[in-house]
């Protein structure tokens, strides 16, 4: 869990991380507010719903006390940090003092969840082994590097081409990003867990 949580988790949340970083750069952030809640739309009933499909697996019980209510926790911090004209009176916004918290918690979160986890990883079988296994580790950073500039880029144009469907088919382009981008930044996810 803790490995698909974290080095999973982050490796296939980066398409999301750059195409909501080119949205944000170009002046786009309700782009990257849809294919933020667009993503986890689809990770959780789209992707989540495919995998259960294909095989039934249980939940642990860590993950129904600890992680599923966090989880809610984040969704209804995030409407509260984005309801400023609701508490304020003022325009809702995503601020770098927000920013912060958001960052703060996600760190700090990742901290608690590793520590807990450790001496509770149990031996669940053979592992394994796949053609990445005895490469040397400079290879493998060279690896990692080349697929991040390859998402990075595929972010860039894969934003490009999301904003041009947007004005050609006369949609939002929040509309567009809560459906087309999320699903397209979230395959990732989806075929991991296949």
């Amino acid at each position: 869990f803790i490995i698909g949580f974290t080095i999973i988790g982050w490796g296939t949340s980066s398409p999301e991380l750059f195409v909501s970083i080119s949205s944000a750069l170009s002046g786009h952030g309700d782009i990257a507010m849809g294919n933020v809640i667009g993503s986890n739309i689809c990770n959780i009933l789209l992707i989540l719903g495919v995998t259960a499909m294909i095989l039934p697996f249980t939940i642990e019980r860590l993950q129904t006390r600890r992680d599923i209510p966090f989880t809610i926790f984040v969704t209804v911090l995030l409407i509260f940090l984005v309801a400023d004209n609701m508490i304020f009176g003022s325009p809702n916004e995503l601020s770098r003092i927000d920013a912060l918290i958001l960052i703060a918690i996600f760190i700090a979160y990742n901290i608690y969840a590793i520590i807990q986890s450790k001496g509770t990883n149990e031996e669940t079988g053979a592992e394994e082994v796949t053609k990445y296994d005895n490469l040397n580790t400079f290879i493998l950073i060279i690896i990692a590097a080349v697929s991040l500039c390859a998402l990075l880029y595929g972010g860039t144009l894969f934003l490009d081409a999301a904003k041009a469907l947007a004005r050609t088919w006369g949609m939002s382009e929040s509309v567009i990003s809560i459906t087309i981008v999320a699903i397209g930044t979230s395959l990732p996810e989806l075929i991991t867990c296949i």
